[in-house]
């Protein structure tokens, strides 16, 4: 946990930085202080939340790293435990592609991705809610390594092919 926290704070670090010598525009870096598992718990209720969110959250109750303030084409949003929940909760009786071993525990902004750790698989996966959970993408094995590598990545999505849209992701206007 300790780690991840240095990693979000070295984000902020990163963050001034490249606002100092304008590496791509406007960007948001946010890190809220950690929940306590009182309030892992009782967002949570009766629900025994995996590890790796408990450590994320413990980190940080909720993020945004590498958020594109101007066009909102770019960034992460770690959810706060009760969003989370709520989110989890509202997809769970949506219909059948959110399992009950499913948490819906942060956005990619832009096509506006949710991540989605499953607990039954063990992986964190992007999900559009236009494509079948079979096209969703494994992008890390858990949340704490998920958001190490969003942050070394820069807010750019090593799982994706390079989008070629103007401005994006560092790309000339």
């Amino acid at each position: 946990m300790d780690d991840l926290r240095t990693l979000l704070h070295a984000a902020l670090d990163w963050h001034q930085q490249a606002c100092d010598v304008e590496v791509r525009g406007v960007l948001n870096n946010m890190v809220a202080s950690p929940a306590s598992r009182e309030e892992i718990r009782s967002a949570w209720a009766l629900e025994q939340v995996p590890a790796s969110l408990t450590t994320a959250w413990r980190a940080a109750r909720s993020c945004r790293l590498f958020e594109d303030v101007g066009s909102s084409t770019s960034g992460f949003v770690l959810l706060s435990p009760d969003l989370s929940a709520a989110v989890t909760s509202e997809l769970r009786q949506s219909g059948d592609t959110y399992l009950a071993s499913d948490y819906v525990v942060g956005e990619l902004l832009g096509p506006t991705e949710l991540l989605v750790y499953s607990s039954a698989d063990r992986a964190l996966r992007t999900a559009m809610r236009c494509k079948s959970r079979s096209q969703w993408p494994r992008v890390a094995p858990d949340l704490p390594q998920f958001i190490a590598q969003w942050i070394l990545a820069a807010g750019r999505p090593w799982w994706a092919p390079q989008r070629s849209r103007p401005g994006a992701f560092g790309t000339s206007p």
